[in-house]
């Protein structure tokens, strides 16, 4: 018995045993705020990004937009919308996203996917009938770019 139990201690104090891995990470994460969206369409987004230390590649997130309005050239751009009177508000959209950098996380160029969804009012000026029609859409998108920071270098929270 003695034998037993003091052999159960000595591999209990020299090896390692652990339940999860204590060795902090240097996950980074990212606040971005979305320049397209209050200039074209007088609204607010914003991104959440964050990628994994044990990944050189990969940058996952979340995407909001709140309060747009679509500008009447892109309703437009359909003949049978034309100077129709139509106008379209994205009160809220919610997305996930994820990137894949060629270079690292940090530079360099990307290509991703993103999956959204959003809540939009659709109204009409010339037809009485058509007051508020909400509705939600949901919808995927390609994404690549170049990530470059034009004010040095960028910085994790």
């Amino acid at each position: 018995m003695r034998k037993s139990t003091l052999l159960f201690a000595m591999i209990f104090v020299f090896t390692n045993i652990f339940a999860q891995n204590t060795v902090a990470k240097n996950t980074s994460h990212s606040i971005e705020i979305d320049p397209i969206v209050p200039l074209v369409l007088h609204g607010y987004g914003a991104h959440y990004m964050f990628a994994p230390d044990e990944s050189k590649h990969f940058v996952f997130g979340a995407t909001i937009i709140a309060a747009a309005t679509m500008p009447s050239f892109v309703i437009n751009t359909d003949p049978v919308n034309k100077n129709e009177g139509w106008h379209v508000r994205i009160n809220q959209g919610f997305g996930l996203e994820g990137e894949y950098h060629f270079v690292n996380t940090t530079k360099g160029p990307f290509v991703g996917i993103q999956l959204f969804t959003q809540e939009i009012n659709i109204t009409n000026d010339n037809e009485p009938s058509v007051e508020k029609h909400r509705t939600n859409t949901g919808m995927s998108g390609l994404l690549a770019g170049y990530k470059v920071y034009v004010f040095g270098n960028h910085f994790d929270l």
